[in-house]
């Protein structure tokens, strides 16, 4: 083989490993700037990102534990690929059972624990009907009418996908935006057009989990009090 050629060879591999490297970079940088709208809202925060994946942020929301992770979804056959957001508040809810509200189930959430979840409960009447609900405690379930009055006002929006309440803290999951198509049907890459988050978004997730885990909370403490008066 000829010096030249091989000369030639090497360079349109160096050129081609840089071509490549650009752009996983321009992907990693354009990624982690999706929460640069809504630091504001932070305090204490910490953003960790793993190669070209979307990153994960734990922060605190008025001194609240609040934990962000964007998830890209592509196990569902003969379906566009979608970015989901988990919003964590990570505080303890005062009940002993994790509670699950899935809508629109494919048996293909591997992010989700329903399924794991031994109890099927049956989902009241004024909540969306296409959806499980399942505990893996009946007995030390958080009471549904206090949960419903979240879930009959928030999941009126079909980008809300799941709530999920352990002893720990309360998730909620939400749809942020769809693989552009055409990427994805002719070049197979997942490309997502708006999966920069709106800082009245986040707020409204976040504003949604703490006065659900509030409703709780003083559920409990009424209960400690009328136990207490009664006796």
């Amino acid at each position: 083989m000829r010096i030249d050629a091989v000369i030639i060879a090497v360079i349109l591999i160096l050129l081609l490993w840089w071509m490549h490297q650009r752009t996983r970079n321009a992907i990693r940088k354009k990624r982690r700037a999706m929460y640069d709208d809504c630091l504001p809202l932070f305090t204490d925060i910490d953003i960790t990102q793993d190669d070209v994946n979307y990153p994960v942020l734990r922060a605190r929301y008025n001194s609240l534990e609040i934990v962000i992770e964007p998830l890209v979804d592509h196990i569902a056959v003969r379906k566009i690929p979608v970015l989901w957001l988990m919003v964590t508040l990570k505080s303890p809810v005062p009940y002993k059972s994790t509670l699950d509200y899935l809508v629109r189930p494919h048996n293909t959430e591997f992010y989700s624990p329903s399924t794991n979840l031994q109890h099927r409960l049956d989902v009241p009447q004024d909540w969306p009907q296409h959806a499980t609900l399942r505990t893996n405690d009946v007995e030390n379930t958080p009471p549904i009418d206090i949960v419903g009055c979240c879930v009959s006002r928030v999941f009126e929006d079909p980008k809300y996908k799941e709530l999920l309440i352990t002893p720990k803290g309360i998730r909620i999951v939400y749809l942020v935006d769809e693989a552009l198509r055409s990427h994805y049907m002719v070049l197979r890459q997942l490309m997502f057009e708006n999966d920069h988050l709106d800082n009245m978004l986040v707020k409204r997730l976040i504003d949604i989990l703490i006065q659900l885990h509030g409703d709780l909370s003083s559920n409990t403490e009424q209960l400690a009090n009328n136990k207490v008066e009664n006796d």
